[in-house]
């Protein structure tokens, strides 16, 4: 046993050897996540990972099936399933092997798996972070950008990948440049206008990162979303028929999409750029929209939950479910 080597309980503890400090827009975060040490016990522990995660499916299954007529009550034990599903995955993750079957989640489209695994240079599958405003989208932009600018946070075996382009929220780049208000964005014209450079904006930003894998606070659909709920289906639509968003589909299609879950009203907030909600039921509207859109667009994604609060257990979900979708492609240098 590597004597300077964390066990992976330490690992996912985010021990002293792994030191992950409080995120600030102004601060880094120095975080080193150690691949697990090699024991004898290591099979056994993954046998037990598996049955666990096996067991848990069958019961979610079961569960889904029964007759439990309480709503709150029906929302508990699926909050309760994910949770386990998502420990037990990333428990199965740090004993670098792969895992006996995907987490209870909106699948991934695999309609391009072969064209996708002919791109070389692309180590790691690009990565949306998507949502309502106030779901902690730039936040943990901030924490994944510091996090991968560390060699050993890119590290899979023997493999190395290169850092992350980062791709910053476009939003605030338009409003700005263009001289839109956050007033505009119910405004049957201007509201259209908005959504439509902010789309083409999105559609500049991934091209020019094309031949990276990157990181995009946001995406083409986010568009789509707040033309729909704020201006109308119509806008939607008319945005819809664009080839920037063709393109920006089959995109997000082919990567890794995170949908973080608005409901945190500790996030709430509003300035020049993000509107203040009137109500909660106003920013709940908004997280079903998203999630219906994504399933209407045929666009895979994984659910970032809102009571995963803790921003090193939100890194580590995210670093999880891309080692995840990087080995069900069939890539070795991840």
């Amino acid at each position: 046993m590597d004597a300077g080597r964390p066990h992976y309980k330490q690992a996912l503890g985010w021990s002293a050897a792994n030191p992950f400090t409080a995120m600030t827009k102004e601060s880094k975060i120095s975080c080193i996540m150690a691949p697990p040490e090699r024991s004898g016990c290591q099979k056994v522990i993954r046998i037990k990972l598996s049955a666990l995660r096996l067991s848990l499916h069958l019961e979610s299954k079961r569960f889904r099936g029964s007759y439990i007529r309480s709503a709150s009550l029906q929302q508990k034990f699926a909050d309760t399933f994910r949770v386990l599903n998502i420990t037990l995955s990333t428990l199965l993750i740090h004993t670098e092997r792969e895992p006996v079957m995907e987490f209870h989640a909106t699948d991934y489209n695999e309609s391009s798996l072969n064209d996708r695994s002919k791109n070389k240079s692309k180590k790691w599958p690009n990565l949306y972070l998507i949502g309502p405003q106030c779901a902690g989208k730039t936040t943990l932009l901030e924490a994944l950008r510091a996090y991968y600018s560390i060699d050993a946070n890119r590290q899979f075996g023997n493999e190395h990948v290169g850092r992350p382009a980062i791709i910053e929220e476009v939003v605030r780049t338009v409003m700005h440049e263009k001289g839109f208000k956050v007033q505009d964005l119910k405004d049957p014209k201007k509201g259209f206008e908005l959504q439509q450079c902010i789309l083409v904006e999105q559609y500049n930003a991934e091209e020019i990162s094309e031949d990276e894998w990157y990181i995009s606070d946001r995406s083409g659909l986010d568009a789509l979303v707040y033309a729909k709920v704020y201006v109308g289906v119509s806008a939607a639509e008319k945005l819809e028929n664009t080839g920037e968003w063709n393109r920006l589909r089959k995109r997000m299609q082919d990567a890794v999409v995170v949908f973080c879950e608005a409901g945190n009203t500790d996030w709430l907030s509003d300035d020049e750029v993000r509107m203040a909600y009137n109500n909660t039921a106003e920013w709940e509207r908004l997280n079903h929209e998203f999630h219906a859109m994504l399933l209407h667009y045929d666009i895979g994604h994984i659910i970032l939950p809102k009571y995963i609060t803790d921003l090193r257990e939100r890194v580590v979900f995210i670093d999880s479910t891309l080692r995840m979708k990087s080995q069900r492609q069939g890539r070795s240098t991840v």
